[in-house]
């Protein structure tokens, strides 16, 4: 036959004399979705793990690196016999997930490493302070700033898997994957449908890493997107504790819904108070999947972002992507107190916050100004509960401060202590600045001035 045809590829979809071509696609690309899931599952853990120092953690790594180093052949020879010996059945989703394991794994964790030892730990923090669990940390906040890399382990996992031939020739079985059976075949098929195979399972390949790519593509652009703004007014993007709530305190009905229509944010209601702006009140803005949250200047046209959440997490992050002022919390809380003459005090919840913020203070450079860091030990919910109890709470630890740090004001280090200024302002001489209201007035000066 002469000239261009789609015979070998109508030949290709019929029952062959010689192999089982589709039987053996259908087992490589389970194999590597299971190969790919185990991969990223285990890279994740494994990163996750090694971030601190465990016994046996540098003989584990060199393991891991030295099935790299091992002939493939004799990875899978090890493999085939260490089942085959302990009796087990030697066959594709056995043996053969375990041998191209030993392929996939290093290959994700190196990964994970390099991306956890990048990782800013003041996300996780700011997350534990708004009343988070360590499963919700993780799942609302560090997932979603990898989850780039995760795309790119599950890649790999894949594909590494699917192409496979020499760890997978001894450890498969009776039954081929589809580098084995293309093998096969060219021992024994001469005929031209062996190279429209090869054609397909190239596009195929192409075809994945294509997904892949358009996937990253996709999360960029919503990422790109949360960030932004326009004319006329002030946005407030907060990173609110509802977004942590526990699923197990909303099953005792004690849970606190997340984005509810026309839910209240006591937060942004100060803001608004503070800024002059009789716009909407109290619509709670979602954090979505980052972790400094969404700032929402496209839509409703904000000259200013303002990010309630007083560790100012993302905040440098949040600055390089939006083209307006965008103000933390925290830093304008100091920098108002510094301006009005105040030697001050910081007076926040967990006591997790305490070396965010002080860190905050010498990046400021503003620590000198600091008297302490004080943590009430409250949750951010039993703060915004404002029972007369938190109230009493708050009150001492402002008491405690005026008493001992030789201070003149007390900044309060939550944004949901906003509503609680007047109600403390009764139990203490102190000068109390809250965040959300310090960033409402200095956004307009700040907007005036990045006008020139």
């Amino acid at each position: 036959m002469r000239g261009v045809s789609l015979h070998w590829f109508r030949d290709l979809f019929q029952e062959q004399a010689v192999g089982d071509i589709w039987g053996a696609f259908g087992r490589s690309l389970l194999l590597g979705l299971l190969v790919m899931v185990t991969t990223v599952t285990v890279s994740v853990m494994g990163g996750l793990a090694f971030r601190k120092r465990f016994a046996g953690s540098a003989l584990l790594f060199q393991l891991v690196v030295a099935s790299l180093v091992i002939p493939s052949i004799l990875v899978s020879l090890g493999v085939g016999l260490i089942f085959s010996q302990a009796g087990l059945p030697v066959h594709w989703a056995s043996s053969g997930f375990g041998a191209q394991l030993t392929w996939t794994l290093p290959f994700g964790l190196l990964i994970m490493f390099a991306v956890f030892n990048r990782f800013n730990p003041a996300y996780e923090e700011a997350a534990r302070d708004q009343g988070a669990s360590a499963w919700q940390t993780i799942r609302h906040v560090v997932l979603p700033i990898i989850a780039p890399s995760l795309i790119g382990v599950a890649l790999f996992g894949f594909t590494l898997s699917y192409d496979e031939f020499a760890r997978t020739l001894l450890t498969a079985g009776s039954y081929n994957t589809l580098p084995l059976e293309i093998y096969g075949m060219t021992t024994n098929v001469t005929t031209p449908v062996i190279f429209a195979l090869g054609t397909l399972t190239t596009v195929f390949s192409f075809a994945v890493i294509g997904v892949f790519l358009v996937t990253v593509w996709v999360l960029g652009r919503r990422r790109a997107g949360r960030v932004g703004c326009g004319q006329g007014g002030l946005s407030a993007a907060s990173l609110h504790q509802s977004q942590f709530h526990r699923d197990d305190d909303r099953g005792r009905g004690r849970g606190r819904p997340r984005g509810r229509p026309g839910a209240r944010d006591p937060g942004l209601d100060q803001c608004r108070r503070s800024a002059g702006d009789p716009g909407p009140r109290g619509r709670r803005g979602g954090s979505g999947g980052h972790p400094a949250a969404s700032a929402r200047g496209p839509r409703r046209g904000a000259e200013a972002i303002v990010l309630a959440c007083f560790d100012d997490t993302g905040l440098a992050e949040v600055r390089a992507a939006a083209s307006c002022p965008v103000l933390g919390i925290g830093q304008a809380a100091f920098h108002l107190a510094a301006l009005l003459g105040h030697r001050f005090s910081v007076v926040t919840t967990l006591p997790v916050s305490v070396p965010v913020i002080e860190e905050n203070l010498r990046g400021y450079g503003l620590m000198g100004q600091c008297g302490r860091v004080r943590a009430s030990g409250l949750a951010v919910l039993e703060v915004e509960a404002a029972a007369p109890p938190t109230l009493a709470r708050l009150a001492a630890e402002i008491a405690a401060a005026e008493a001992e740090d030789g201070v003149t004001a007390a900044v309060l280090g939550c944004a949901g202590m906003a509503p609680l200024v007047r109600p403390l302002a009764a139990h203490t001489g102190l000068r109390l600045i809250d965040g959300v209201a310090a960033a409402a007035h200095l956004a307009p000066a700040v907007v005036s001035a990045a006008r020139g």
